[in-house]
């Protein structure tokens, strides 16, 4: 990402949204796999399970709100990440 920023393939505050995302999920992908003990790649709804995930990631909200907290930043993440390919790429979907 940062050869891509210095180049100008992409923008500044691309560069710091793909960053950001990426740690996110990356977070979120390691603390399933760990609930689990398996390899893991999809994130349950159900918001217990967005609540241990939330917890595990280091976040201190109460279990409604955290459960929330975490569905919005991954749907929100996610939606940043796909406008970003889309732009690039083209609408991948």
């Amino acid at each position: 990402l940062k050869a891509l920023n210095d180049f100008g393939f992409i923008q500044p505050n691309e560069c710091q949204i793909l960053k950001q995302g990426y740690l996110l999920l990356r977070r979120i992908e390691s603390a399933l796999q760990m609930e689990n003990e398996q390899q893991i790649h999809r994130l349950s709804l159900h918001p217990s399970e967005l609540y241990k995930i939330g917890r595990r990631i280091g976040r201190e909200q109460s279990p409604t709100d955290l459960a929330t907290i975490v569905l919005t930043e991954v749907t929100q993440t996610t939606q940043n990440i796909h406008a970003i390919f889309a732009h690039y790429f083209g609408d991948t979907k």
